[in-house]
């Protein structure tokens, strides 16, 4: 497979249709959309009266808080500079822990 091919996808989120673009595998794509999905439908159930949007603005929200907090979780075990290196290089865990043992 190409380096950065982008695939095609039909997600489903809360009854209605969007077509997504994204690195393959397509089962991620459809895991991550289901999640959301999931997430949706459980704030849908909690807040009736809540618009799609809003309810889409408050699933992004609830989202990012994961986000943060898994952030800040690696970022105390120390993992969290390991994973910028590897992104910024694209090396490997392994080259990127060689490289910051270097630099030590």
């Amino acid at each position: 497979m190409v380096k950065n091919q982008k695939i095609r996808l039909t997600i489903n989120i809360m009854g209605e249709d969007y077509v997504i673009k994204g690195e393959p595998p397509q089962s991620y794509l459809q895991s991550v959309s289901e999640y959301v999905d999931y997430l949706m439908r459980n704030l849908a159930q909690n807040n009736p009266n809540m618009s799609k949007q809003s309810l889409a603005i408050l699933c992004s929200i609830n989202l990012a808080d994961e986000v943060f907090k898994l952030k800040d979780e690696l970022h105390r075990k120390g993992y969290l500079h390991q994973l910028q290196l590897e992104q910024e290089s694209n090396l490997s865990l392994d080259e990127a822990q060689e490289k910051r043992g270097e630099e030590d």
